[in-house]
């Protein structure tokens, strides 16, 4: 049963993309950002809003370059990139900073969930498509309706808004590094993977 490995994984995935993608919306609300920064209400605007246009935008490219070169490469790569974003923007001192930070981040959480897609069809039977996709998509929701609560946190025991980024970089990278080592491309270049699962896969 690797295949549930690999949902498990991907749901692990799913989780850190939107913790990262929506920590941005506590942290501009804190004391320790606004004391730091200074930033106009339009500044602040703009910094949210950066991330959903390059996401939106990049999404296609992102998922063309996964069937061109691979799930597990590629979306190990989507994931190192968004973390080590995530935590350059603790490192941002000014609005063009944080502007250029979310808008990476953007392009590289856009090929996340064509790529987990590609990866469903690829490793789980028609019959339980439905299913694992609701798994993924629960990952993520889980990581939504914990990033306020998780964010705010970091913030308080911290100290600053700084060192709540960093370590949502930190723990993106440690998935990362998990999903390269549990995740294949496909079924048949897993080497877990007996005939038996193999032939459930292929089955309608």
């Amino acid at each position: 049963k690797v295949r549930h490995r690999i949902i498990g994984v991907t749901m692990l995935m799913a989780f850190i993309l939107y913790l990262d993608r929506i920590c941005m919306g506590e942290i501009v609300k804190s004391a320790s950002f606004n004391n730091d920064l200074r930033l106009t209400n339009e500044e602040i605007g703009r910094v949210l809003g950066a991330f959903f246009f390059t996401y939106a935008l990049l999404q296609v490219p992102a998922g063309w370059a996964s069937d061109r070169f691979g799930a597990r490469p590629m979306l190990t790569i989507y994931i190192v990139l968004w973390s080590f974003f995530t935590a350059w923007t603790g490192f941002a001192t000014s609005f063009a900073g944080l502007l250029a930070a979310r808008l990476l981040c953007g392009v590289a959480e856009a090929g996340a969930y064509p790529t987990s897609m590609a990866m469903v069809r690829k490793w789980i039977p028609v019959s339980e498509r439905a299913t694992a996709s609701g798994m993924v998509a629960l990952g993520g929701r889980i990581g939504g309706t914990l990033a306020p609560f998780l964010t705010i946190w970091l913030i308080v025991t911290m100290g600053n808004w700084r060192t709540s980024l960093w370590i949502d970089g930190a723990i993106g990278l440690v998935i990362a590094f998990v999903f390269w080592r549990v995740v294949r491309s496909s079924p048949h270049e897993h080497p877990r993977v007996n005939a038996s699962e193999i032939e459930l896969i292929g089955k309608s």
